[in-house]
């Protein structure tokens, strides 16, 4: 028996574009034969063949992809960044301790990485919110969820600037700096 595979999706995607293509040329060559001659339109000194047709058709079928995808880039460019904002804590394997967040914040915060030392002090404020059984951690929940399920604390307001900030920093145009570390350690102090 031979070791090749006989159906994979590459294969099947060739399949369906040489279908299409066939496709498209039966329907050219079913218009065409309506039409009397080898030229389409005829105008004193000027003719278009359909080789120039089919030209133009794909032109403005590239056009028309590259316009869509510049109305969904912005909405995938978040998920596709890569960088400082993904590399300080990539190797975190769950479930962290409030301590180890802590002193994981303590290191960013000497190496001057105001980004992930922002990211410490939220997980670890979801760390404590664990731990205390008020809510518990979970990965599939947004900041916004995690705001409203804290906000009968009493020192809610710290919790949400720590949501606000992770949420504008992670998934907004917000750069870490040593104000905004500051805004997040006086807010952590408050837990």
């Amino acid at each position: 028996m031979s070791a090749y595979q006989k159906d994979s999706l590459q294969w099947q995607w060739l399949q369906i574009q040489q279908r299409l293509g066939q496709w498209w040329e039966l329907q050219l060559d079913k218009f065409r034969s309506t039409i009397p001659g080898e030229e389409i339109f005829k105008w004193p000194g000027w003719s278009v063949s359909w080789e120039i047709i089919k030209l133009i058709i794909m032109v403005v079928f590239a056009l028309l992809i590259i316009w869509l995808a510049r109305q969904i880039w912005p909405y995938i460019q978040p998920y596709l960044r890569s960088g400082e904002k993904d590399s300080p804590l990539s190797e975190v394997t769950p479930p962290v301790t409030v301590n180890e967040w802590w002193e994981r914040y303590r290191q960013f915060k000497k190496q001057g990485n105001y980004y992930g030392a922002c990211r410490c002090l939220y997980f670890a404020a979801l760390g404590k919110l664990d731990r205390d059984n008020i809510v518990s951690e979970r990965s599939s929940l947004t900041d916004q969820e995690y705001r409203g399920l804290t906000w009968g604390l009493e020192n809610v307001s710290a919790y949400h600037t720590l949501f606000t900030i992770h949420q504008e920093l992670c998934f907004g145009d917000r750069e870490a700096s040593n104000l905004l570390l500051e805004q997040c350690e006086q807010a952590y102090e408050k837990i």
